[in-house]
């Protein structure tokens, strides 16, 4: 069995300290940013050139974008790619409740979890 690999869509703010803090503490993290993941990425997190990429190597991703438009755009093409690795999927970006439960009602089979800010 191999070892369980993390992804990060998002090395922001945010994004990029938390995939820092588990690589430290001993786990294979992949990681992207729509923004420039090579001058974006923590040390011990292993660089991806798309969305597809981190899906594809992760059993787990975490997404930490800014608004939920982005994060419905990844939720799409998460669902669009059908030999994904990944079977869990946290959204740790700050979103309205409408984006945290439309990114959750995709059709997939995991549950997108998320953290929504209601103002």
């Amino acid at each position: 069995m191999s070892p369980r690999v993390y992804g990060f869509l998002g090395l922001g703010n945010m994004g990029s300290p938390m995939a820092a803090n588990i690589a430290a503490a001993g786990f294979d993290v992949v990681g992207y940013d729509a923004a420039g993941t090579k001058d974006r990425l923590p040390q011990g997190v292993t660089g991806a050139d798309s969305i597809a990429d981190v899906v594809l190597a992760s059993d787990t991703v975490f997404i930490s974008v800014p608004d939920g438009r982005v994060t419905l755009a990844i939720a799409d093409q998460i669902v669009d790619l059908a030999d994904r690795r990944a079977t869990v999927v946290i959204d740790l970006s700050t979103v309205g409740p409408v984006a945290a439960q439309d990114a959750a009602a995709r059709p997939v089979g995991w549950r997108v979890r998320g953290h929504a800010r209601s103002r």
